[in-house]
């Protein structure tokens, strides 16, 4: 990608976060401060590792992210095995850690991390959670090699971070876990509260630990190139409401549920069908600049039809809302 695209790019999802910030703000009072908490916008449909959701980049190496709208990187038949995503259908695999025999692979970890929608205000109290699961079943032709291990947890920021620039293994992070969790069909959800120390504007998941302080447990195997320790992340929350974090799951009306709306086609040259919607109050359309250039109140169980012919080509926002909620999902115009 040339600078000029990638500096494109970075401006337009720093508009579209300004204005998920804008709405979060006016109609939400019980607030998550994760943009795509529960990982399911996504532009196109994942192919390969280190294309993230919305709102979400590495923060070290290749993490990866997997959709059931996708055939090499699918929910539930992942590469590793079979495995639903704890809501909807999207959800991140990392390496939390690798074997230091492993050639070439010493303190190798994987992260994410995303900006939070408002930074978070000193002395002010925060809970947060995520949910975990084990991912990594090799088949027994190449080498039966696992490795369970914990310190998997999350980490606040003053200051990004990228894939070729992680963070430090210092040792340290606000949210983790001391016990191992290898059970591949169970969802675990991790939690916790602390006191902002400073303005943190954005957070990390990962292990943030080095070798002597995470504790593994391995399977067996001979091939130590294979002796990786991966897991599933989902439904993130960070929230100054604890009852909101204790009880939020990431399933909403939106999720799992047939009255998830659609939009087809996706890609769209001329115009675009917005089906299944229910409940719902109103409908945008938001441009790569923050502006919206369309925006209709809905009746319930409506589908329609809009022209996007005179739409500028690019990428736009559809948000639709609905108990004071907003969810949205990428729309790419071409012509």
């Amino acid at each position: 990608m040339s600078i000029l695209k990638r500096t494109h790019f970075l401006n337009m999802k720093n508009l579209l976060l300004s204005l998920c910030i804008l709405l979060t703000m006016r109609g939400v009072a019980q607030v998550n401060l994760v943009p795509d908490a529960n990982l399911e916008d996504t532009v196109f449909c994942p192919w390969a590792e280190n294309q993230l959701p919305y709102f979400w980049t590495s923060y070290g190496a290749t993490p990866d992210y997997l959709n059931g709208c996708s055939s090499a990187l699918n929910v539930p038949n992942t590469p590793t095995g079979f495995h639903s995503a704890h809501s909807g259908v999207g959800m991140i695999g990392v390496y939390n850690y690798v074997d230091p025999n492993s050639s070439g692979w010493p303190d190798y970890r994987e992260y994410i991390g995303a900006q939070l929608i408002s930074p978070l205000v000193i002395g002010q109290k925060y809970y947060m959670s995520f949910f975990m699961s084990f991912g990594l079943v090799l088949p027994a032709s190449f080498g039966s090699n696992k490795i369970g291990s914990d310190k998997l947890g999350m980490k606040f920021s003053t200051i990004p971070y990228s894939d070729t620039t992680p963070p430090a293994l210092n040792n340290f992070a606000h949210l983790y876990t001391d016990s191992i969790y290898t059970d591949t069909a169970q969802w675990v959800k991790i939690s916790g509260s602390f006191i902002a120390d400073s303005a943190y504007s954005y957070i990390m998941l990962g292990n943030f630990f080095n070798e002597a302080n995470t504790d593994t447990l391995y399977f067996g195997g001979t091939n130590y190139f294979t002796f990786t320790s991966y897991y599933f992340l989902d439904d993130i929350c960070v929230s100054t409401d604890s009852s909101f974090n204790e009880t939020w799951t990431g399933i909403s009306k939106f999720n799992n549920r047939e009255d998830h709306f659609t939009i087809y086609p996706n890609p769209a040259n001329d115009r675009i069908n917005i089906g299944g919607l229910k409940e719902v109050d109103e409908v945008y359309i938001v441009n790569n600049l923050g502006q919206t250039v369309y925006k209709r109140k809905m009746s319930i169980n409506e589908n329609f039809q809009l022209n996007v012919s005179d739409f500028a080509p690019g990428i736009y926002l559809i948000k639709v809302k609905t108990d004071n909620q907003y969810f949205s999902k990428p729309i790419i115009i071409t012509h």
